[in-house]
């Protein structure tokens, strides 16, 4: 219950630690003690199905108990959103309805949200209205504060407990264009405060909500409230909602969820759509050598450099950060920071079918995946033309060869062949010689041609009518696989006439 309280009366506050006098207190946390209650974020594990982006720690209660905020939607947005489920201990309707969004299957979108399930974690705990001080934390703030004793007591100083002081540095910080704060048991969605700033927003709520507009003004004045203090000293709107004492966990869960996300202009989206994005430009190979290239963001950082996992069927080829500049998609997406990737790595001829699988490390249902199939031809080819043997003496019989020979990963330059004479290596010349209607059919320049005829020592030893195995093979330039090909092989043999 956010509004009511009684009459100031005399009472003994609970024995605690020393505390800054108001003034002091209060310019120390404007001088940095906000740095030091914000820990830095957690964020969900990678590839869980989550609408969470992040989680944060903004400070601890009086007994060491962790007040987490939730980040979802979209950080990029300018309307900056924070709900509070849970200031009051006794109250539970608000914890129920922040959990539901937190646990919802479906993305935020349109709004940059942070859900706070309790600001009170020992109140809630021991199901109490105030904390373990005995303090009321929605009259603790630096706002029209008052000695108010009994049901209400609002502390010995604002801003005297660590759980409004975490909460006031979390709102210093983000500055949200909306604040809801959900209480019991006064049912209906006030009027003042950020409902006079902002009529049509608790116009809204109250229809989405199914509840009455109420003035929830304390009687006569809400002394050291946090949505008066976030009326008199910010600029955004932070509205209260009272459900009744006993709300159904299905019109928490359904009806209000939607309603209070509507109002301050979240929309619903499917949780892939909040994945990392990604596009391939280029997945080809030229010779054994495989390019490829494109771009990823992630949609919950746009500044964020997203790793991407590059996979040859199941086998793991590199991992790598996107890394290349991309202004052109950043440009276009509105995005800063880097979000290019390139691979280039050589491969074997055949299929292959190229996976990048891009690491989530937000909200969504997980890593983004983009496949593409490739086909790898590096190795050298070629053609054995001709091969024959002149003359019927083995001392001076001739061998004479011809054809051409490339390999795709150098195009336009000569390579050597070798020519084998059963199994043995006879001569190593180069493919050099002019081949017009190679470089037209295979659409590459440079000279790809070879003749040559072997020295008559190669035949001495051969006998008349015995058929003798000649082979053209050459060695693979590239990364391939470092083997030679055989372009053809033909038998000859010394005839006796």
């Amino acid at each position: 219950m956010a509004v009511r309280h009684q009459a100031p009366r005399r009472r003994r506050a609970p024995r605690r630690a020393r505390v800054l006098p108001v003034g002091l207190l209060v310019l120390a946390l404007a001088a940095g003690v906000i740095a030091a209650l914000l820990p830095a974020p957690s964020r969900p594990t990678a590839g869980a199905a989550t609408a969470v982006i992040q989680s944060r720690v903004i400070g601890r209660s009086v007994l060491n108990r962790p007040i987490i905020a939730y980040r979802m939607g979209e950080p990029s947005s300018p309307v900056k959103v924070i709900i509070l489920g849970q200031m009051h201990g006794d109250e539970p309707a608000g914890v129920t309805v922040a959990n539901s969004i937190i646990a919802q299957r479906q993305a935020v979108t349109g709004i940059d949200l942070w859900v706070i399930p309790t600001m009170n974690p020992d109140g809630a705990a021991r199901h109490t209205r105030q904390n373990v001080h005995g303090v009321d934390l929605n009259r603790n703030w630096p706002d029209r504060w008052a000695r108010l004793t009994g049901e209400f007591y609002s502390g010995p100083a604002p801003l005297s407990e660590p759980e409004t002081r975490a909460m006031y540095a979390f709102l210093r910080l983000i500055k949200p264009r909306y604040l809801v704060s959900l209480h019991q048991p006064l049912d209906g969605v006030d009027t003042t405060d950020g409902g006079a700033r902002e009529p049509a927003l608790s116009r809204t709520l109250a229809r989405s909500l199914g509840l009455p507009q109420k003035a929830f003004n304390c009687n006569s004045e809400c002394l050291g409230s946090m949505t008066g203090w976030m009326t008199r000293y910010q600029k955004g709107s932070g509205i209260t909602i009272e459900f009744g004492s006993a709300p159904s966990n299905a019109y928490l869960t359904g009806q209000v969820r939607l309603g209070i996300l509507s109002a301050v202009r979240g929309r619903l989206a499917s949780l892939s759509s909040r994945n990392p994005h990604a596009h391939i430009d280029r997945a080809n190979a030229r010779g054994s050598t495989v390019r490829f290239a494109g771009w990823t963001y992630e949609p919950d950082n746009h500044a964020a450099t997203v790793a991407v996992k590059l996979y040859d069927g199941a086998r793991l080829i590199s991992t790598a950060p996107a890394r290349v500049k991309r202004a052109d998609v950043n440009r276009v997406y509105g995005l800063t920071g880097t979000h290019g990737f390139s691979f280039t790595f050589g491969a074997r001829d055949g299929a292959h079918v190229y996976c990048a699988v891009f690491v989530n490390t937000g909200a969504g249902t997980g890593n983004a995946k983009l496949c593409r199939r490739v086909n790898v031809a590096g190795n050298p080819t070629g053609h054995l033309d001709a091969a024959s043997l002149s003359g019927t003496d083995p001392a001076s019989a001739r061998i004479s060869v011809a054809g051409w020979a490339l390999d795709p990963d150098v195009p336009s330059t000569s390579i050597a062949v070798r020519v084998t004479v059963d199994g043995v290596v006879a001569v190593s010349v180069p493919a050099n010689g002019v081949r017009a209607d190679v470089n037209r059919l295979r659409k590459v320049t440079g000279n790809h041609g070879f003749a040559v005829t072997l020295p008559p020592s190669t035949t001495a030893a051969w006998t008349v009518g015995s058929p003798h195995r000649v082979c053209v093979v050459v060695p693979n330039v590239g990364p391939a696989t470092g083997i030679a090909g055989s372009l053809g092989c033909r038998d000859l043999a010394i005839s006796a006439t």
